[in-house]
């Protein structure tokens, strides 16, 4: 009888450019769900609900939830910084920030409200996350094709419940500080 040699095992899976991240590893825990990965620390996530200004004349805008998730997520290593868009175990879109291609941010302070900016560009589309702390707290998700606003969402206003953040630090390669004008403040 011929001796068979076993099946390779199956390679772990790993996101691109971190191949430090392992999904065998421990998920990452959090008061509400995120979009981070085992081997994985969260950063921030956050319950994403569609803003729609001036509903009527007497509001300035209403939140409407949806099931979408961002999450802002680091590698094992602390060599990459991973943003994921979508629903609880199906993510939408992925983008990876590493020392070679990093994601571009700025902080800005208006009074008593911090806003650190995170952002990418994919084609057209740039994409904007906002993590406000202070007496403005919320994450908030814009994306614009061209010069126009096409998504406009924002987590809601309290911690551990519409939205999650560590206050880690992100390591400075992984970063390229940006003057205002190409990270869109609004």
């Amino acid at each position: 009888m011929p001796v068979t040699e076993p099946a390779p095992a199956p390679e772990i899976p790993t996101v691109p450019g971190t191949p430090t991240t392992n999904v065998s590893a421990p998920i990452p825990e959090a008061p509400i769900a995120h979009l981070c990965l085992g081997g994985e620390t969260i950063y921030l996530t956050a319950k994403m609900q569609n803003v729609v200004l001036n509903p009527d004349a007497n509001t300035l805008y209403k939140l409407v939830p949806t099931s979408k998730l961002v999450s802002l997520c680091l590698s094992a290593n602390n060599d990459a910084l991973i943003y994921r868009y979508g629903e609880e175990n199906s993510i939408e879109l992925e983008s990876v920030a590493t020392a070679d291609a990093p994601f571009k941010t700025y902080h800005n302070q208006v009074g008593r409200v911090g806003e650190d900016y995170f952002s990418f560009t994919r084609g057209n589309y740039q994409y904007v996350v906002v993590e406000s702390s202070g007496m403005g707290n919320g994450v908030s998700l814009s994306v614009y094709q061209g010069d126009t606003k096409i998504v406009d969402k924002f987590s809601g206003n309290t911690m551990d419940e519409d939205f999650y953040q560590s206050y880690l630090s992100i390591p400075e390669n992984l970063l390229e500080v940006s003057e205002p004008a190409s990270v869109r403040v609004e």
